[in-house]
């Protein structure tokens, strides 16, 4: 008996000198947000050529097409009357013996005075345009808010949107491409001139 209770006490003694059951580490919780972080630009001056702007190799990317005709760039002058300080205007795909007027895509990049400056000619160009037929939609150019045209007597697409004291300006031809992918085009076009590079 003695023996027996012996054991026991080995046993029991074993027991209490076993190591605690080890804990569950706890799982570790992530939070992501669905809010992509603020785009900023910067300041945007007027480039001193159109490669620099939008090139044409980046317009026919987005289009997927190569644009036929020549290509030609006005630089404008300031105008104090409406608080223009620079402007340059490229010309893509010109058709042979036509006006630069009927180029398939033309970007026009200016600077103003101030922002107020630059949203009044916004405003006054979507006006003018509304004033001959065309429909007005709001659109967003990254951070910045725009509007495209379409539908007037010119039979264009254009895309007006000012970033600071900033504006693009982007006219195209109706058959560019589809009329369904005109604006997410246009869009991505006046992104990239909007972007100093």
């Amino acid at each position: 008996m003695a023996t027996v209770l012996a054991a026991a006490g080995v046993l029991v003694s074993a027991c209490s000198f076993a190591s605690p059951p080890l804990e569950t580490p706890p799982i570790p919780t992530f939070t992501t947000s669905t809010t992509p972080p603020p785009v900023t630009r910067g300041k945007r001056p007027v480039p001193k050529a159109c490669a620099s702007v939008v090139s044409r190799q980046e317009v026919e990317i987005q289009v997927g097409k190569q644009l036929n005709g020549d290509s030609q760039e006005i630089v404008g002058v300031p105008e104090p009357s409406i608080g223009r300080t620079a402007r340059l205007d490229c010309y893509y795909g010109i058709p042979a013996g036509k006006s630069r007027g009927s180029a398939a895509v033309m970007i026009g990049i200016a600077t103003y005075k101030d922002p107020q400056s630059a949203q009044e000619r916004l405003s006054s160009s979507v006006q003018a345009e509304q004033g001959h037929g065309a429909k007005a939609t709001d659109v967003k150019v990254g951070p910045d808010a725009g509007v495209l045209l379409s539908g007037g007597d010119g039979g264009t697409f254009t895309l007006v949107v000012t970033h600071g004291p900033t504006s693009v300006v982007i006219n195209a031809v109706h058959n560019l491409v589809p009329a369904s992918k005109m604006q997410a085009v246009l869009i991505k076009i006046a992104d990239r001139a909007l972007a100093p590079h």
